[in-house]
């Protein structure tokens, strides 16, 4: 890296050309890897494929567990049973933090904050289906 950044030391006042040269060197030292390729979004398809189809445990086992509960649970119970609405949706994207690493969804947020009405609609759709199961 040294030897790269030696031809480019150069008084700026002079009137010296540009040694491209070792500008192409110190490039060809730091090369990005492909930021995003077709093995990524086949992770991405079958992950949510996994998850959209995916059945969970038995449902009747979840009712006769939830029967059990006392009266006075029931009101709060009705508040976590009720559906995602879009306004909820909206509140929690704009709460996200900028600059955070995505995971294998490779979904960031600044994707999901800056994402339209229909996307974030979509979404809503998903988490309800998801309570469903």
């Amino acid at each position: 890296m040294k030897e790269a950044t030696s031809g480019l030391a150069c008084d700026p006042t002079c009137d010296l050309d540009i040694n491209w040269t070792a500008i192409k060197q110190l490039s060809d030292l730091h090369r990005d890897e492909e930021p995003f390729d077709i093995f990524d979004l086949l992770l991405f398809h079958k992950f949510f494929n996994g998850l959209y189809n995916r059945k969970c445990g038995n449902a009747k086992q979840a009712t006769t567990r939830t029967d059990s509960i006392d009266s006075d649970s029931s009101e709060l119970l009705d508040k976590l049973n009720r559906d995602f609405t879009l306004e909820e949706i909206n509140n929690a994207t704009k709460k996200l933090h900028n600059n955070k690493s995505v995971l294998e969804d490779l979904i960031s947020n600044e994707m999901l904050k800056n994402s339209g009405d229909q996307l974030k609609r979509l979404l809503v759709k998903l988490f309800n289906l998801c309570l469903q199961y």
